[in-house]
């Protein structure tokens, strides 16, 4: 929905880049693009803050195709229409805490274990309680990362928005290689990231590059007949 321009253009936009400009549900945004080096930006203000940001693309076709998707998704209300930076163990530690909200003891006791194993213990929610269970902890534990005998191989990603198909892919297949896993475990691992990409990206604030889960786009392995 179009307004009028002239009264929704904040006192700090420039008269002769109004003309370049598109208002949609009150958010300004400019049209145009300005360029560093080789690299385009765009321009956009939420109220009378102004934005800018990286395009991280040298081709102006491809530039203004991504500030049509800046204004589409500032018009649908999301005031970040880029990837976001979200710590790995403070979202691990928010899907546990979910999990442990919405599941029996029983059944999230056994996300948690998947997580676990898919992640190391990153974030107090996926510390081992159970002295019986304390190999495993050394396995696990991020002091013992250094040490060849003591290490698992997990997802390792400073932000969740880093982690990618390819590695998860990587993963799954390691695990079934080196532990002759099968089929059907392979694919519970597959199932757990894509629950924790849909609830990070649904429920967690998580922005996804492209808006995909990178979970989804992983193969299943094929399960004998029951």
């Amino acid at each position: 929905m179009l307004q009028d321009l002239d009264s929704c253009v904040p006192k700090c936009v420039p008269k002769r880049t109004r003309k370049k400009e598109t208002v949609f549900l009150g958010v300004l945004i400019t049209a145009g693009l300005t360029k560093r080096g080789k690299i385009y930006y765009a321009l956009y203000y939420i109220g009378n803050r102004k934005h800018r940001v990286s395009l991280k693309t040298d081709s102006e076709q491809i530039a203004k195709e991504r500030i049509r998707q800046i204004e589409s998704d500032l018009a649908q209300g999301q005031n970040n229409p880029f990837p976001t930076k979200t710590p790995m163990p403070d979202i691990v530690n928010a899907f546990v805490e979910h999990i442990r909200t919405y599941k029996t003891g029983k059944s999230a006791s056994k996300d948690i274990f998947y997580l676990r194993q898919i992640f190391g213990i990153i974030c107090p929610a996926l510390n081992i309680v159970n002295p019986r269970t304390g190999k495993e902890a050394r396995k696990l534990s991020p002091q013992k990362s250094c040490d060849k005998r003591y290490r698992y191989k997990t997802i390792q990603a400073s932000c969740i928005e880093d982690i990618t198909t390819a590695s998860i892919s990587q993963f799954i297949s390691h695990k079934v290689r080196s532990r002759n896993l099968a089929p059907i475990t392979a694919n519970r691992y597959r199932e757990i990231l894509s629950r924790f990409f849909n609830w990070a990206m649904k429920e967690g604030g998580v922005k996804m590059p492209n808006d995909k889960n990178p979970a989804s786009n992983v193969s299943k392995y094929k399960e004998k007949a029951p």
